[in-house]
């Protein structure tokens, strides 16, 4: 993504391990359908619109805004993933 994705402080075994964790859980999940997401410039336009600045459903991996939820808030919060998305029906 163009804004997210960036890890926030720890040493070189702790981004190692993250790293690791990260791609290793989003690969556990398989298949290449699971990443639906607009181009940037309709990103972009949303944003200058209606400023956007959050994404609900992205990951470390595909993010465009540096604020987002996922999957896997344990490890994708150091990536600043802002944690799991919860709806209450």
């Amino acid at each position: 993504g163009k804004g997210g994705g960036k890890m926030t402080g720890g040493d070189d075994d702790t981004v190692n391990t993250c790293i690791m964790s990260l791609v290793t859980r989003y690969d556990a999940l398989g298949g290449s359908g699971y990443q639906a997401a607009l181009p940037g410039k309709a990103f972009d336009v949303l944003r200058h619109t209606f400023g956007v600045q959050f994404e609900l459903f992205a990951s470390p991996l595909n993010c465009y805004y540096e604020r987002f939820c996922s999957c896997f808030a344990d490890i994708d919060s150091y990536f600043g993933s802002a944690g799991i998305l919860c709806f209450s029906i």
